[in-house]
């Protein structure tokens, strides 16, 4: 399971641009997974870009309103992953079947997000892991406010 959401604020649900990039060699990375959060067509689906078909089902997080988003641009949005509280995750599918076992195999990856904070932060969260056992995560920020 790949969690994306915490507390409302830094994220804010404004992680527009998740960016997971896994090699096949260190020398050469290959784009796995790419989330701009700017179609909301069907408001239960972060559609995966990268061309590999690593669609997400967000679980009760929401989009923003056109303008939202990274840019602020009129048909720019993002997604709100509200608060710890509300649950609110990005569950990939495709994990459980293989897409991301590059990761292990060249023991390698690169994450590239953008995260909007907010007047409620800082706040000890989680902006994403790897499951089960969490092998690769990060928090944004730390308990002591620290990022």
């Amino acid at each position: 399971m790949l969690d994306l959401g915490s507390t409302r604020g830094f994220i804010r649900g404004l992680l527009t641009v998740l960016l997971l990039l896994f090699g096949a060699a260190p020398a050469r990375a290959e784009l796995l997974l790419f989330y701009s959060f700017n179609d909301n067509t069907d408001e239960s689906l972060a559609i995966d870009e990268s061309g590999r078909c690593n669609d997400g089902i967000i679980h009760t997080a929401r989009y923003t309103d056109a303008g939202g988003g990274r840019t602020g641009a009129d048909d720019d949005r993002a997604v709100d992953f509200l608060t710890t509280a509300d649950a609110t995750y990005l569950e990939v599918p495709s994990a459980a079947r293989g897409a991301f076992d590059s990761m292990t195999a060249n023991d390698a990856a690169t994450v590239t997000m953008w995260l909007y904070g907010a007047d409620n932060q800082p706040v000890n969260q989680w902006n994403f892991w790897f499951g089960p056992n969490r092998q690769l995560g990060s928090h944004v920020p730390w308990s002591d406010g620290t990022i």
